[in-house]
């Protein structure tokens, strides 16, 4: 075995494990030598109801925002929008721990959390207000229907 993972939690400063007894006999089964330990928070992954807002309302104000803007409506699918949208505020960065190379790669929303995908939304609405003269209202805001 090389990897052995499992849940905690952090109270009163102390981590306390999941399963404590089966954590242990499972270390207890690896071969001696060094290892890695990383303690890593978990955040709850973005909601069904931001992933719905994201492509019942965002997408489609974005997609509407760049036809008026000028861009080809056939090349505005609303899967190319989130492509494009991911590309500009869903970078994330792969490091090469040996070279220090540093290479792009895009962040699915699926993986986000519930923070990060909030914070990709934000940068979102900023950008097609400036760039594309368009409001984005937060989930729940009020809009005005015409």
């Amino acid at each position: 075995m090389r990897k052995i993972t499992t849940y905690g939690r952090i109270e009163d400063g102390t981590l306390k494990i999941a399963f404590r007894g089966k954590f242990d006999e499972a270390i207890g089964a690896m071969p001696p030598g060094r290892v890695l330990v990383t303690v890593e928070r978990l955040y709850n992954r973005r909601s069904l109801m931001q992933n719905a807002w994201l492509h019942g309302f965002v997408i489609p104000a974005v997609r509407d925002g760049l036809i008026e803007a000028g861009y080809s409506p056939a090349e505005c699918s609303q899967e190319t929008v989130k492509d494009l949208l991911k590309s500009m505020f869903a970078k994330k960065e792969l490091v090469n721990e040996k070279t220090g190379e540093i290479l792009p790669v895009i962040q699915q929303t699926s993986a986000m959390s519930t923070i990060e995908f909030a914070q990709f939304c934000g940068e979102i609405i900023a950008w097609a207000a400036e760039f594309l003269g368009i409001e984005i209202p937060a989930p729940g805001e009020q809009t005005k229907l015409l």
